[in-house]
C-alpha cells in the first residue's frame, strides 16, 4: 500500500510538471491563447491529483505507524506481566526458605541461651558497678568543667584591694595559693595582701600604667637627687663671706651650739649647711640639721673668698 501510494505521488508530480512545461512553452512560442489556456488546466487538474494522492499516501502512513506502536505496547505489557510473575514466584520462595531458616537459628539459640543466662548474670552486676562508678565520675567532670565555664566579672576589681575585698565581689576563688586567687582560667597575683597585678585586661592594664608611672617618679627622684647632690657640694664649697654677704636675699642664716647654719632653697629641695666650730668642716644636709636629715657634702670651711693675685710686669 505504501509503494503504490508513492509511485501514484511520483507519477502526478511528473505530470503536472510536464503539462506546466508544456504551457509555459506553447506561451512563449507564441501559441493561441485558447491551447495555453487548455495546458493550463490540465496542469491544474494534474496539480489537484497530486495533492488528492498526497492526502491519501499520509493516512497510510499514519495508520499503519498507530497500529505498530500499539502492537508494541502490547508485547511490552505482557513482557511486565511475566517478569512480574516470575519475581512474586521468587520472593515467596525466598520468604519460605528464610522462615525455615529462622526457625533452625531460634531453636539453636534457645538452647545456647539457657547454657550462658547463669554466665551473662555475673557478668552484668559486674557491668553494672561499673557503669555506676562511669556516672558518678562523669558527673563529677561535668561538674569541674561547669565551674571552669563560669563566667567571672572583674569590672569592680581595683588594685590595692586585699584578698578578702576580692572574694567578697567575685565569691569562692577556683584554686589559690599564698599569692594569687585563681578564678577560671585568670589569676589575681597579690603581694604582701595588696593586689598588684593579674590577666584579666582591666587589671593588667591598669598594673602596665601604675608601674610606668612609679618607674617615671623614679627616674625624676633620681635626677632630682643628682642635681640635689651637685647644688649640696655648691653650697659647701662657699666662702662664709659670700654667705654672709646674701643672707637674707638667697640665704638664710642662724646660730646653734656647734656653730652657724645656712639654709638654702632650690628647685630639688630644701639643703641645710652647718659650719662646726670645733672640727672646722662643713656639712650639707637635705631635709634637715644633723640627724633630722640626710648628709649630702662634707669638706672643710672656707671662710674667706681667695683672692687673686695680680701680677705687674
Amino acid at each position: 500500500m505504501d509503494t503504490f501510494a508513492e509511485i501514484m505521488f511520483f507519477i502526478s508530480l511528473l505530470i503536472a510538471i510536464y503539462f506546466i512545461c508544456r504551457g509555459i512553452f506553447k506561451l512563449v512560442k507564441g501559441g493561441g491563447a485558447k491551447q495555453s489556456f487548455k495546458y493550463g488546466l490540465i496542469a491544474l487538474a494534474a496539480s489537484l491529483l497530486f495533492v488528492i494522492v498526497g492526502i491519501i499516501a499520509n493516512p497510510v502512513k499514519t495508520t499503519t505507524s498507530h497500529q505498530d506502536r500499539i502492537a508494541k505496547a502490547q508485547t511490552s505489557r505482557t513482557s511486565k506481566k511475566h517478569t512480574q510473575t516470575k519475581s512474586a514466584d521468587k520472593s515467596a520462595s525466598k520468604k519460605q526458605s528464610s522462615k525455615s531458616n529462622s526457625k533452625k537459628a531460634n531453636s539453636k539459640k534457645s538452647a545456647s541461651h539457657k547454657s550462658s543466662t547463669k554466665k551473662q548474670t555475673s557478668k552484668s552486676s559486674q557491668a553494672t558497678k561499673k557503669t555506676m562508678a562511669q556516672k558518678s565520675s562523669s558527673k563529677r567532670e561535668s561538674k569541674s568543667k561547669k565551674a571552669t565555664k563560669k563566667h567571672y566579672n572583674f569590672n569592680k576589681i581595683e588594685l590595692g584591694m586585699t584578698k578578702s575585698q576580692v572574694i567578697a565581689i567575685l565569691g569562692k576563688p577556683t584554686g589559690q595559693n599564698s599569692s594569687t586567687l585563681i578564678y577560671g582560667s585568670a589569676d589575681l597575683d597579690f603581694d604582701h595582701d595588696k593586689l598588684f597585678d593579674g590577666s584579666p585586661r582591666k587589671i593588667h592594664k591598669a598594673a602596665n600604667k601604675k608601674a610606668k608611672a612609679e618607674a617615671k617618679k623614679a627616674s625624676r627622684k633620681k635626677v632630682n637627687a643628682s642635681q640635689l647632690k651637685s647644688f649640696a657640694k655648691a653650697f659647701g664649697q662657699k666662702d662664709v663671706e659670700t654667705l654672709q654677704r646674701n643672707v637674707g636675699i638667697a640665704y638664710s642664716s642662724t646660730e646653734t651650739p656647734q656653730g652657724m647654719a645656712y639654709g638654702w632653697k632650690t628647685n630639688y629641695g630644701m639643703l641645710y649647711r652647718l659650719d662646726d666650730s670645733e672640727t672646722g668642716l662643713t656639712h650639707v644636709y637635705k631635709g634637715g640639721l644633723g640627724d633630722d636629715g640626710t648628709e649630702l657634702y662634707v669638706g672643710q670651711t672656707i671662710k674667706q673668698k681667695q683672692r687673686r693675685s695680680y701680677y705687674y710686669y
